[in-house]
């Protein structure tokens, strides 16, 4: 029986998310950070949200890939988040 180390790939090599989309909250530093990336590693378009629109801006900047995009969310207001969907739905 043969044991891998996932550990020695890449997300790209682990997984596909071409033709996926994905909102991400947060996304201007820390985790939120870390997993626009690794989305958009594994091919995802990513809308990259965060209360401060310099920090969203700066992390579709470090993105592989093209099309994604920044924008600035406070979750706590229902209505943005609303919003917010509705723009990656229509974008994406």
């Amino acid at each position: 029986m043969a044991i891998h180390n996932v550990s020695d790939k890449t997300i790209a090599e682990l997984i596909s998310l071409e033709g996926r989309s994905v909102v991400i909250t947060g996304a201007g530093a820390g985790i939120g950070r870390s997993v626009a990336l690794r989305f958009a590693e594994a091919g995802a378009k990513v809308m990259a949200t965060d209360v401060n629109i310099d920090a969203a801006t700066e992390t579709v900047a470090r993105l592989s890939g093209s099309g994604h995009l920044a924008a600035s969310l406070d979750v706590t207001d229902g209505a943005a988040v609303a919003a917010i969907a509705a723009e990656a739905v229509a974008k994406f």
